[in-house]
């Protein structure tokens, strides 16, 4: 048997064999080819669509594209193709014009992922690609932020027509610098649409010159007002609160008490009240600090910065007040937690003379000291914002001037507290059982009640000096010392 004959056979069928698994991996299946197929047609479908809806876009419809887009500062034909990218910016665009239509729109060229899937122009590869494009909105749907134009008309019970597109139809531009932010629309409102609307009439009719000079001085000083008050907005302070707990574990009195009772939630409290105490000191100690000005300060700054120590103030004082902390703060009454103090002393324990009651010598000491420390800031301030920016109420300071303690704390019953066995119980006054009457007839041990008197005697003085008044000369708003 020769063998190279042999070879020459095997050789020949595996190259047969070779090129056949090369033309079946080239041949595509029935499935892919279909599914291309589709994918083709759909395309084809949705280019179609994307020309019906450039076609169907009127001269009325063009003449205000073209004015957004001279605004917007880009080509017609850009925003054009923006437009018909969804057929819902063209319906938004073309009910504008219609009887019963929305009375504004909104149109925009920001900065986007890709093109939509169904624009006619849409492609794989630019799925994650950020490009340029234009959005047809109404006006109830905007989450402004960013350069807008506002397409608007004052009449929608009739139709537009070609002949009163110019006189029914007005459009401005307005640019929001940060999201969601409210008095900032109404300034930016104010200032370019309003006043310059208003400047622009001619005739006013039976009015005189002075009242319309005293009015547009009016409205000046309405739009300096927002602009102070966008810096004292934003100059509040903001406390975290968690809804989740509060809604949910501290809503009510019983849900207060069930949750001072487990110790993971009386933590989680403790770590928010713990933050709020923290925000708390922070802003009164920089209250009292000195802040280097330049030599152009004068006394509008010096207002400026008193009203805007003044928000913060009535912001702390507002929150003290409010249902949020006063749960928090029976919660962790009820579970005699240190967070109620501000500062431990040192060398005092919760342990020491052989009682936990004792390290807690007022139930109320962090909420009066911050009221004390507002009392203080909040009068000096109201009496320089008064020719600023108008007198705050004293209801509003959210406690009783009086007698220095909070609404809501006023009509509680006050805890009794014993001298001689030096504990606190949430009992009213006058109402004792016979087992707590013979235990306040008791007579106490020597030995402890020494401890138990120089125990408290070291609180006291600690807190007489935390609360004793500054007798450093006193500053101005901008941390000057007064001139004497």
């Amino acid at each position: 048997m020769d063998p190279e004959r042999n070879v020459k056979r095997l050789r020949k069928l595996f190259g047969v064999s070779r090129t056949m698994l090369k033309r079946a991996a080239r041949r595509p299946s029935v499935s892919d080819q279909e599914r291309e197929d589709q994918q083709r047609r759909r395309f084809q479908l949705l280019r179609e669509l994307r020309q019906q809806r450039i076609s169907s876009l009127g001269p009325n419809q063009r003449y205000v594209l073209e004015i957004c887009a001279d605004l917007l500062g880009i080509d017609p034909e850009e925003i054009v193709s923006g437009i018909v990218d969804e057929s819902k910016y063209v319906e938004n665009l073309n009910g504008i014009f219609e009887e019963k239509g929305p009375m504004a729109i909104m149109i925009s060229n920001a900065t986007m992922l890709g093109y939509p899937t169904d624009s006619g122009r849409y492609q794989e590869k630019l799925k994650y690609t950020e490009i340029q494009r234009t959005v047809c909105l109404r006006s109830d749907s905007v989450d402004l932020i960013g350069k807008w134009t506002v397409v608007y008309r004052l009449n929608h019970e009739k139709s537009i027509d070609n002949r009163s597109v110019s006189d029914e139809v007005a459009i401005f531009m307005i640019t929001a610098e940060e999201q969601n932010s409210c008095l900032n629309v109404v300034k930016t409102f104010m200032d370019h649409v309003l006043k310059p609307s208003i400047e622009a009439v001619t005739e006013f009719g039976l009015a005189e010159k002075e009242q319309t000079q005293k009015f547009f001085h009016i409205l000046n000083m309405y739009n300096t007002f927002l602009k102070s008050s966008e810096a004292t907005v934003s100059s509040r302070v903001h406390f975290d609160i968690s809804h989740e707990l509060f809604k949910g574990l501290l809503l009510v009195r019983w849900q207060i008490e069930a949750s001072s009772k487990i110790v993971t939630r009386v933590r989680l409290v403790e770590h928010y009240f713990e933050q709020w105490l923290r925000q708390i000191q922070g802003i009164l100690v920089e209250g009292k600090q000195i802040q280097r000005d330049t030599p152009e300060v004068g006394p509008l700054q010096m207002l400026v910065n008193w009203r805007r120590m003044l928000a913060r103030y009535t912001t702390i004082t507002e929150f003290v007040t409010s249902r949020a902390f006063n749960n928090h703060k029976d919660c962790l009454t009820l579970s005699r937690s240190s967070k109620l103090l501000n500062i431990c002393p040192k060398g005092i324990t919760p342990t020491d003379s052989g009682s936990t009651a004792r390290h807690y010598p007022s139930r109320h000491t962090t909420t009066e000291r911050i009221h004390s420390k507002n009392n203080e800031g909040l009068d000096q301030m109201t009496r320089m914002a008064w020719d600023y920016g108008g007198r705050i109420p004293e209801h509003s300071y959210g406690y009783d001037r009086e007698h220095q303690e909070m609404p809501e704390e006023s009509n509680r019953e006050e805890p009794r507290y014993d001298p001689d066995i030096e504990k606190a119980a949430d009992v009213p006054r006058g109402k004792h059982t016979p087992e707590e009457e013979n235990q306040r007839h008791r007579v106490p041990n020597p030995e402890s009640q020494e401890n138990d008197f120089a125990t408290a005697a070291r609180v006291q003085a600690f807190l007489n000096e935390q609360l004793k008044p500054a007798t450093t000369s006193p500053k101005t708003p901008t941390g000057r010392a007064a001139d004497t």
